[in-house]
């Protein structure tokens, strides 16, 4: 009966220590995968390739590009590379295009993307459709009681003389680059 018991209580806390560990690599924003906002530059780093495009001393904002597909896992294409941007060393936006392409692929794209976000998060607080010179949306989420802000933008550049194509894209990053993340 001891022997059961302690089994039962070893397997109690392998599981906990198990759901603890992947609690910690969940990113914040419920969405990314292979990286999370609020990871260190170092971490990143040894795992990806980056390679360094602008440097703020006085903002202490660096960006960077790397080939990683953050959205794996999702029935939705990316170009790459995508953009990281890190406040102070810790990563506290993410930047990802879809691939130029037809105007109709581009905005199943952003609806896409769109989904993705709404399956964790609901509806936007924000939608805009601005059809000045070409088609454009926006749909903005910023989840009540999080430090975290959501954009798609999808551009219908077939307007413009000369151009065919359209663009879609996601931004994930920290509304206030200044506030520690909590990773949940």
């Amino acid at each position: 009966m001891l022997k059961k018991f302690i089994c039962l209580l070893g397997l109690s806390l392998w599981i906990l220590s198990a759901s603890i560990c992947f609690a910690e690599l969940q990113s914040p924003d419920k969405i990314l995968n292979q990286i999370y906002l609020g990871q260190p530059l170092e971490e990143i780093q040894q795992n990806f390739s980056l390679e360094l495009k602008k440097h703020d001393d006085k903002k202490k904002i660096t960006t960077y590009e790397a080939f990683i597909n953050p959205l794996e896992g999702y029935d939705v294409s990316i170009d790459q590379p995508i953009t990281l941007e890190f406040y102070n060393g810790k990563l506290a936006a993410v930047s990802i295009y879809g691939k130029m392409g037809t105007p109709k692929n581009r905005l199943e794209h952003h609806n896409k993307l769109n989904k993705i976000i709404q399956n964790v998060w609901g509806e936007p607080i924000h939608s805009e459709t601005n059809r000045d010179d070409g088609e454009g949306k926006i749909n903005t989420w910023i989840p009540k009681g999080e430090n975290l802000m959501f954009i798609t933008a999808y551009i219908d550049l077939s307007k413009l003389p000369g151009n065919k194509t359209a663009i879609s894209s996601i931004t994930i990053q920290f509304l206030s680059k200044n506030k520690e993340p909590k990773l949940q």
